[in-house]
């Protein structure tokens, strides 16, 4: 935990630094994800909810093909599972949860192309601040009544951190890419509460404000031009 700690606040650091660059890009982020659990006390069958994501980025480059990624994002994860109830025959309840996070992740990103046409991969960290919790909980038996909160009354921690990898394309200031998020810290709180965790998809949409038609190679024409952008863009 500490190294991971120690890994966010180092690139957090360098991405400010390096934010003082003339390579310095911004823009506004936003995505819809799909959310589920994993762990081992997961729910055996769950339903993926849909949540969404938005905010800010700041792109530095400080390599030919490198750059640091920070963004502040409001986030949400909803999700949604039913679970028998041990020692009651046709005994069920059902959770509902949606989380509200202030998100910061800060990633490394590696990027090829070239002149309107980019690829990029990135990966880092995100850390998450929890800023609203709602649940529902409901428990039903066609023999007695039954207290929900009995069965799933646990208290959500206040933060979540984990690793987060994603991929994609950038079309002029228009980027298009696929992220995965794996939470490394529990839901819960308490001692003997249900060991789970976030797994996250996320389709996301950027736009970059301060984007010019730059050449950043020198322009090649004809078949010495094609070579050149293809070399460049794989």
């Amino acid at each position: 935990m500490k190294i991971f700690k120690f890994f966010i606040l180092s690139l957090l650091s360098f991405t400010i630094v390096s934010s003082f660059s003339q390579d310095l890009i911004f823009g506004i982020k936003g995505s819809g994800n799909l959310c589920g659990l994993y762990g081992p006390d997961e729910p055996s069958s769950y339903k993926m909810q849909t949540g969404f994501s938005g905010g800010l980025f700041l792109d530095s480059r400080f390599a030919e093909h490198m750059s640091s990624q920070v963004e502040l994002n409001f986030t949400r994860y909803n999700f949604q599972f039913s679970e028998h109830i041990d020692y009651i025959e046709d005994a069920y309840f059902n959770v509902v949860e949606r989380n509200d996070y202030i998100s910061l992740p800060v990633v490394l990103k590696y990027k090829r192309g070239y002149e309107i046409l980019f690829w990029y991969f990135s990966f880092g960290g995100q850390v998450s601040v929890l800023t609203k919790h709602k649940r529902d909980v409901s428990a039903y038996s066609k023999k007695q009544i039954i207290d929900s909160k009995t069965y799933y009354n646990f208290k959500t921690n206040w933060y979540d951190y984990g690793l987060n990898i994603s991929a994609g394309f950038q079309f002029k200031p228009i980027t298009i890419g696929l992220s995965y998020y794996i939470s490394m810290r529990s839901l819960y709180k308490e001692m003997n509460s249900r060991e789970m965790r976030y797994k996250v998809l996320n389709l996301n949409i950027s736009y970059q404000f301060n984007y010019r038609n730059p050449h950043p190679y020198d322009r090649k024409k004809g078949m010495k031009g094609l070579k050149y952008k293809l070399k460049n863009l794989f």
